[in-house]
């Protein structure tokens, strides 16, 4: 699917007709500049709203603002589209709620949701509509999200965690930064594109560590609780934690030089979730090798284990050393 183009920032409003066509002119507007939709409201005599559109790239940037309204998207009107995208919502003042793909969250101010125009949606803005709506590519998604349909219609939440982050940055996306740039377009919409995929990353760790499950160095990779509580490196991959260390370097209180053999034998044989919380790494420190005449920069390990000097870091396994 072709992306829209778009040079400077087109605004429609409703401000451009009398009271009573308002509403008529709101859902030509919409239709227009997103998908065709329908829409209801409980405000008739003041009803008012305006939406702006600028291009970033490939990405549709939309700023709607207005009054209360239920928005829904039916089954003709997508069998109608000859264009198709997926969209992420993002309101920063009141609750409201959106349904999709059998999905019904209620939504606080921040939070994200994605929504895909081939299937059936419904929101409904109680207090009013103003929100930023980010018009994706399909390809575009799914080169960065493998799986984005079991995605949409669920709440992102944007005040914690990487939702916090995504957050933060797509509402910096205006029409007015698409068209007076900070950064080369591909650069922003590829940063947009890194976030939303490391909440779905995030969300997959998430689940497992519901389920009671502890991830190594990354949220996708296999649980292995047991090892690590005998480790006492509670699974604090990826934020400078050792998961399986204790795994890899067992094996070492019979090779090596001193060094590596007191770090083998000083390994915990109790503890979990605990240990990794109090873990933190040690900082560099530097040790000076006489007989080169310079100095020796060590690698840092768990606090409860002595440094080990790049001399004896040549008979770790390489297991080991992906973990430090």
């Amino acid at each position: 699917m072709a992306a829209r183009t778009t040079a400077g920032i087109e605004t429609w409003s409703t401000g451009l007709v009398e009271p009573e066509r308002r509403l008529d002119y709101w859902i030509g507007a919409v239709c227009e500049c997103f998908l065709e939709m329908d829409i209801t409201t409980q405000v008739r005599s003041d009803f008012d709203c305006s939406v702006q559109r600028g291009q970033l790239d490939t990405i549709g940037i939309n700023r709607v603002q207005g009054s209360a309204q239920h928005v829904y998207r039916r089954k003709a009107s997508v069998a109608r589209s000859t264009a198709n995208y997926y969209y992420l919502l993002c309101k920063t003042d009141n609750e409201w709620t959106v349904t999709q793909n059998g999905h019904a969250s209620r939504m606080r101010p921040m939070d994200l949701v994605l929504l895909d125009s081939r299937r059936c949606y419904e929101f409904n803005f109680p207090v009013n509509a103003d929100t930023l709506s980010l018009e994706l590519p399909i390809h575009w998604v799914e080169s960065w999200i493998s799986d984005p349909e079991r995605r949409i219609g669920q709440r992102i939440d944007g005040r914690t965690g990487w939702g916090a982050a995504l957050s933060a940055f797509a509402c910096q996306l205006t029409p007015e930064l698409a068209t007076n740039r900070p950064l080369p377009a591909r650069v922003l919409t590829d940063q947009l594109g890194a976030a939303g995929a490391r909440v779905r990353q995030r969300d997959s760790g998430d689940a497992r560590r519901a389920a009671g499950c502890r991830t190594t160095s990354g949220p996708d990779r296999p649980c292995h609780q047991a090892a690590l509580r005998r480790t006492g490196t509670d699974g604090c991959g990826g934020r400078g934690g050792f998961a399986g260390l204790g795994a890899d370097l067992a094996p070492l209180s019979q090779q090596g030089g001193p060094d590596v053999q007191r770090a083998a034998q000083r390994l915990p044989d109790g503890g979990g979730a605990a240990d990794a919380e109090r873990a933190a790494v040690r900082p560099h420190q530097h040790q000076w090798d006489r007989a080169a005449g310079r100095p020796v920069r060590s690698l840092p390990l768990h606090p409860s284990m002595p440094q080990v000097s790049r001399h004896d870091a040549g008979r770790v396994p390489a297991a080991a050393l992906r973990a430090l």
